[in-house]
């Protein structure tokens, strides 16, 4: 926001290959709040994390559709699992 609030962020990543084409991307990310967000619901100590597991198939390493299971969990006790799919490309 631009009311100064503070949060810090970790995110770690990892290719894994499985063969040329084959790729495991494991995820983790974990985000801390260090101010009071009022209008956002946030306390100053929440924090929220997320595991991620993605397996794609690069045809070409700009061009790689990917599916995978995403695990989000919040300090007020919500948590979800979910399915994801999509494409990763960049050029």
């Amino acid at each position: 926001t631009d009311h100064g609030d503070v949060a810090l962020q970790a995110e770690f990543e990892r290719d894994i290959l499985l063969t040329q084409r084959w790729v495991l991307q494991p995820r983790i990310e974990v985000e801390w709040w260090l101010s009071d967000q009022p209008d956002l619901g946030i306390e100053n100590g929440d924090a929220s994390s997320a595991v991620d597991l993605r397996l794609r198939y690069e045809f070409k390493r700009k061009f790689a559709p990917y599916i995978g299971l995403s695990w989000q969990d919040a300090s007020n006790g919500t948590s979800s699992t979910s399915v994801v799919g999509g494409l990763r490309f960049w050029f």
